[in-house]
């Protein structure tokens, strides 16, 4: 790690600070016994803080039977640790959301920083875990390093932002560029603001889940690696194929959610960011729906394939059953590479009988169990090749000596994964 610029962005005069609220509600958090007329006393001495506080619980996202007029109220109503978020959040994103005259997309950050935070708190609550509400706070800070070394670096921070096309690639560029990462300044600044370990670790450690040795804290952080790639979905416009398929990879190996409650989150996930944005006063598309973005994804699918004749029409599925792409009929040898134990194995030559941005169907004369692995790989002229991995789901006679496979779209790899 490069001390020498952690210091310089230690000593930077516009490093990110702490509101006098945010410092207040937090002082009194760590206290053992402190009393919800304490936290109300300190939201109320800022007018534009309780306001917004009290907007955001007489909206239609909490659903409050009725009126609620004074922060107190709202501290009953909602719970402590529900207003204690508002309260940190509001006055954290008031006070950090000053935009450099150049620098990185500060927009695109506090979107991505919204929908982690929304994303963090509804799969905590899918899996049951007992604090959303710092779930979804360490989602919405888990970034705050880029802002200071945006601060503290300029122009030289944002043409390492500037080489990457995905958030999941910043780490990796900032490393190679500054030997710092913006993770490493968010733990510094989260020490130095004495954030609570249960914001801190996951903050910290969204990168490296792995990494983190005490269970439950292990288990929030993977909450909120997860809620990073679901931000990216709804962010990232050029790698979407890759954001949803590892999502729903992380999905299924980490929480146990196939893929259409999946599917079901990531709606819900867009729809109350959406709702919530207004209260953040971040501004976000109102017609960017998971809905949408996954019909996009699907159709660049298909588009990067090269496996459709641009002449063939082809019936768009029935509006009731939008999640099901439409399967196109091919007929031609493709070559497939089998998988065995994490390895790339053997490649195989088989005949493809029709394609999907979900899934192939083709023909071989040896059968593939279902749950079988395999990578395919699709030229594209002068790019590099997409590739895919496969899982067989089923695998029935065909008559011939043959047998007939389907099988579906697993997650798109990187270029070296099947190298």
């Amino acid at each position: 790690m490069n001390d020498r610029l952690l210091e310089q962005i230690r000593q930077c005069p516009n490093l990110p600070s702490l509101p006098a609220v945010a410092m207040r509600v937090l002082e009194l958090s760590r206290k053992p016994n402190y009393s919800t007329s304490e936290v109300a006393k300190a939201i109320s001495m800022d007018p534009a803080l309780s306001s917004k506080i009290l907007r955001t619980v007489n909206s239609s996202f909490y659903g409050c039977s009725r009126s609620v007029s004074s922060i107190s109220s709202a501290v009953v109503i909602l719970g402590m640790d529900a207003v204690k978020t508002l309260a940190l959040g509001f006055s954290l994103v008031a006070g950090l959301a000053k935009p450099r005259a150049k620098g990185f997309d500060h927009l695109t950050y506090w979107r991505r920083s919204l929908y982690a935070g929304m994303a963090a708190r509804l799969l905590a609550q899918r899996v049951s875990l007992t604090q959303p509400e710092e779930c979804f706070l360490a989602g919405l800070l888990m970034d705050i390093g880029m802002l200071a070394m945006d601060r503290a670096l300029g122009e030289e921070y944002a043409a390492v932002c500037g080489k990457v096309t995905c958030h999941v690639d910043l780490i990796a560029a900032e490393a190679a560029a500054l030997d710092l990462t913006h993770a490493d300044v968010t733990r510094d600044l989260a020490a130095r603001w004495q954030l609570p370990e249960v914001l801190t670790v996951p903050m910290t450690h969204h990168h490296d889940p792995a990494a983190v040795e005490d269970s439950h804290l292990r288990r929030m952080t993977e909450v909120v690696a997860l809620a990073a790639r679901v931000a990216d979905i709804f962010v990232d416009r050029t790698n979407t194929m890759w954001s949803i398929a590892d999502v729903r990879r992380m999905c299924a190996d980490r929480f146990q959610i196939g893929e259409i409650d999946c599917d079901s989150l990531m709606v819900e996930i867009g729809m109350r960011t959406r709702e919530m944005a207004p209260m953040f006063e971040i501004r976000i598309d109102s017609d960017v729906s998971y809905e949408s973005i996954l019909e996009r994804a699907n159709q660049e699918l298909l588009t990067a394939t090269r496996l459709t004749d641009k002449t063939e029409e082809h019936k768009a599925t029935a509006p009731h059953d939008r999640r099901r792409a439409p399967r196109i009929r091919r007929d031609a040898d493709v070559t497939i590479l089998m998988c065995a134990d994490g390895a790339v194995g053997e490649s195989v030559v088989v005949r493809l009988q029709d394609v999907s941005a979900r899934g192939l169907g083709f023909a071989r004369e040896r059968p593939m169990p279902p749950g079988t692995p395999f990578i395919f790989r699709v030229p594209r002229g002068d790019a590099p090749p997409i590739t895919l991995l496969y899982t067989v789901v089923r695998c029935l006679p065909q008559g011939g000596g043959k047998f007939q496979i389907g099988a579906e779209l697993q997650c798109v790899m990187k270029d070296q994964a099947a190298a």
